[in-house]
């Protein structure tokens, strides 16, 4: 990193002694290397501190993002960044939608992993500089939605090189239709799908469920026997 001040120093050598030493250098002349989020406000009322280098662990750094924490509050004063332990600081998609967005652009290029990202805040999260990938979290209409505004407009294909997986959040069993939308993501689908619905719908839908492959966990044809009637041999061909 570079620096500004005069005078560098590591921040496991700022003993008290040494404190009441660099007291004495002119104002804007000290660099502290190396500062914890949890010195980040003392460094910074130094009365000659300059600039500084940040180095904590991911889990901590997470934590510490929000507005009116010591990142945000002291970004202009941090000209470097070291993410130590696990390299890698990792939110969910409402914790990086609260977070401050100075804060996070001091995090390092690809050194934050977003989770939980609903369909809508793709985009948003996608932007962030520091991204390394995200994961997908959202119902199977919404995925479906997003999926048939075709390949210049959907945000689960605008940023496809940036998700590493799609997780159907939907509790119980989806309608067919939704599911067999999702046969395009079915290199990226986290878990399996429970289908239920009408035997004319999963008729409709057969070749797109049969691309989910192992994500399809069931499929039950919630029907009248007249309703199951003209389809009863196409499916039992399938199922």
């Amino acid at each position: 990193a570079s620096t500004t001040g005069d005078v560098s120093i590591d921040f496991p050598h700022l003993t008290a002694p040494v404190i009441a030493a660099l007291a004495l250098l002119p104002t804007d002349s000290l660099d502290v290397a190396n500062v914890p989020i949890a010195g980040i406000a003392a460094v910074a009322a130094m009365p000659a501190f300059a600039s500084m280098t940040v180095q904590d662990d991911g889990a901590t750094i997470a934590a510490n993002l929000g507005a009116g924490g010591p990142l945000a509050l002291h970004h202009g004063q941090i000209n470097g960044f070291i993410i130590v332990s696990d390299t890698t600081v990792s939110l969910t998609g409402t914790a990086a939608a609260a977070a401050d967005p100075d804060a996070l652009a001091l995090l390092p290029a690809g050194s934050l992993v977003v989770t939980a990202v609903l369909v809508a805040d793709i985009a948003t999260v996608a932007a962030f500089a520091a991204l390394d990938h995200i994961t997908v979290t959202d119902t199977a209409a919404d995925l479906q939605t997003d999926l048939q505004k075709g390949s210049a407009a959907s945000e689960l294909d605008l940023h496809a090189a940036q998700i590493s997986s799609v997780t159907v959040s939907d509790a119980g069993p989806v309608l067919a239709a939704p599911a067999a939308a999702l046969s395009p993501l079915a290199a990226k689908l986290s878990g399996t799908l429970a289908v239920s619905d009408t035997a004319a719908a999963i008729d409709g839908s057969l070749a797109g469920l049969a691309a989910l492959g192992a994500h399809l966990a069931s499929v039950t044809v919630a029907d009248s026997a007249a309703g199951l009637a003209p389809y009863a041999t196409a499916l039992s061909d399938v199922f």
